[in-house]
């Protein structure tokens, strides 16, 4: 055996072995510097945006950079990973592995279906945009401020500081509340017996002193509602701020139920 021939081949392989691994260390140190670039950047976009005087606008910018910050991210980690492989030498592996099965088959065969639905979906939020970012909306049965948009998912911060992931694809049923104003049309369920006039005059002397800043015009009572055998609904409308919706619904049906307290109406 010719030792000398067989400790050249050990160091060659050595050196080719950290000659490689300091390449896979550099570019996946470059990935991470570009990342952190362009998060550097689409934070200072998204702060700057804040501070504008159109929110409609402001709102549209946020949801692209944050947008362009998923997109970056795969996209950056995809060809790392991509040239970190071709690096170890299974560059042509998985291009015949591409080849062989096609990109459709490849996608199956790794049990992706749903990925590529969230990543397709997340296109069509993109350009359709039915909510931006800092809108308050309702999603199936999720609701919330939306935190951030992804190309895969998108992240809602819930009234009771729960954060909740939902995958594009799985979006369906939207309701955006962050329009102009949002109608309240409160049913107080009252008996029977009580007369209308006096029940309204109750509500009303209720809510005269009842004042917030996400009231855009006073409650009123607009008439009544379903009834039953011995008790009615008396309806009362509010035009409100969509975001403070559910909480000027608690506050008015409160000070109605403690008025009808007050009154021994029960």
């Amino acid at each position: 055996m010719d030792w000398k021939k067989l400790f050249e081949k050990i160091e060659t392989s050595f050196w080719e072995l950290v000659v490689n691994l300091l390449i896979i260390i550099a570019v996946w140190f470059v990935a991470n510097m570009i990342l952190k670039l362009v998060s550097n950047l689409t934070g200072k976009t998204i702060n700057k945006a804040k501070e504008l005087d159109d929110v409609e606008r402001g709102k549209r910018v946020i949801t692209s950079m944050t947008v362009t910050r998923s997109v970056f991210r795969y996209v950056v980690y995809f060809v790392a990973i991509a040239f970190i492989l071709n690096i170890l030498g299974y560059g042509s592996s998985v291009n015949s592995l591409i080849v062989t099965a096609g990109i459709g088959s490849l996608i199956i065969s790794l049990g992706a279906q749903s990925i590529a639905q969230d990543f397709i979906a997340g296109v069509f939020l993109t350009f359709e945009r039915p909510y931006a970012v800092g809108d308050y909306v309702k999603i199936g049965e999720y609701e919330g401020v939306v935190s951030a948009i992804a190309v895969k998912s998108t992240y809602i911060e819930s009234i009771d500081g729960q954060r909740i992931i939902i995958p594009n694809g799985q979006i369906k049923n939207i309701t955006n509340y962050s329009t102009k104003f949002h109608v309240l049309r409160i049913n107080m369920n009252t008996p029977l017996a009580l007369p209308v006039e006096k029940a309204t005059k109750i509500i009303e002397k209720a809510l005269l002193d009842y004042n917030d800043e996400a009231l855009l015009e006073q409650p009123y009572v607009q008439g009544i509602g379903n009834m039953t055998f011995n008790t009615y609904d008396v309806v009362v409308v509010a035009k409100v701020n969509p975001t403070d919706r559910i909480r000027i619904e608690q506050e008015i049906r409160l000070k109605i139920k403690q008025a009808y307290d007050k009154n021994k109406i029960y």
